[in-house]
């Protein structure tokens, strides 16, 4: 993921992050993105639970509590995998559909862009189904 791409999908990372935290725990990487208030910034160092991050001219030390992974779409998958989910992802003109599975019925599915928007937007349709489910 670059900069750009991370960018993009800014909107969808708390939805997504919010439906992750039921399988998953994030350990910052340096070299991960994040979303710290409306900024994309990329993590430089990582000490304990302090973040040292960088965006345009700056670089600021916080508490991992105050960011929010932007993951890729590869970790996404893995996440849902372990889960319990299949992901079906297809390419087409417009861009890309995703679809996470479990046991033959669509749990969710949207479509996006790129892959990336396309998976972050299916993980935030699976959580309404699983909130209707309840």
């Amino acid at each position: 993921m670059n900069q750009r791409e991370a960018d993009s999908v800014k909107h969808l990372v708390e939805p997504v992050n919010k439906v992750l935290e039921k399988f998953w725990s994030w350990t910052p990487r340096v070299g991960d993105y994040c979303l710290w208030g409306e900024a994309v910034l990329l993590i430089t160092d990582v000490d304990d639970y302090i973040l040292y991050i960088s965006g345009i001219d700056m670089i600021e030390a916080v508490n991992v509590n105050q960011v929010i992974p932007i993951l890729e779409w590869e970790v996404i998958e893995g996440i849902l995998e372990k889960g319990g989910y299949a992901s079906i992802i297809h390419e087409h003109k417009e861009g890309y559909h995703a679809g996470f599975y479990m046991i033959e019925k669509v749990t969710g599915e949207e479509y996006g862009k790129s892959r990336q928007e396309a998976v972050m937007k299916a993980v935030i349709e699976l959580g309404k189904d699983g909130q209707n489910a309840n």
